[in-house]
C-alpha cells in the first residue's frame, strides 16, 4: 500500500504498550502475533489454543488451515518469533485468570463476552483502531 512502511522495533514496543484494560493481554497478543506472522486477521481469528499451546509451552511455527488461507494454498506454516510465543504464553495466563479454562477448542482470541471470536473488522476499520502518533 502507497505510503506505509513497517514499524521498526521501537514503534512495535511503543504501540503494545498502548494497550490496556481488561482485554489488555488478548489485544497485545492479537498485535504482537499479527506483526510477527505476518498474519492476515482472519488467520489470527479463526486460531484456537490448540493451535498455539502444545505440550504445556507455545509453539514455534503456526500452521494455518486451507479453509482460512487467502489464495487457497493448501497450508501456510509460519514460524512464531520469541515476541510471538511471550505473546501465546500471555495469552494462555489470560485465559487461565479470566475464564479458569485453556480448553484445547477455544478461541485464542474470544469476543468480549467470552464467547467465540471476535467479529471481524475491516482493514480500514483495524488500521484507525491501531493509529498511533508518533
Amino acid at each position: 500500500m502507497e505510503g506505509t512502511r513497517p514499524l521498526d522495533n521501537t514503534e512495535i514496543l511503543q504501540v503494545s504498550a498502548c494497550f490496556t484494560g481488561t482485554h489488555e493481554s488478548r489485544n497485545r497478543g492479537l498485535f504482537m502475533l499479527g506483526v510477527g506472522t505476518d498474519g492476515c486477521i482472519s488467520e489470527l481469528l479463526s486460531l484456537t489454543i490448540a493451535d498455539v499451546w502444545q505440550n504445556r509451552r507455545a509453539v514455534s511455527d503456526l500452521l494455518f488451515d486451507r479453509s482460512i488461507v487467502k489464495g487457497g494454498e493448501p497450508l501456510r506454516a509460519v514460524p512464531v518469533n520469541s515476541d510471538g510465543r511471550r505473546a501465546i504464553s500471555d495469552l494462555i495466563a489470560w485465559h487461565h485468570e479470566h475464564y479458569n479454562c485453556t480448553h484445547k477448542n477455544r478461541p485464542l482470541f474470544p469476543s468480549r463476552n467470552g464467547q467465540g471470536n471476535p467479529q471481524r473488522m475491516s482493514r480500514r476499520t483495524a488500521h484507525n483502531a491501531l493509529q498511533v502518533r508518533f
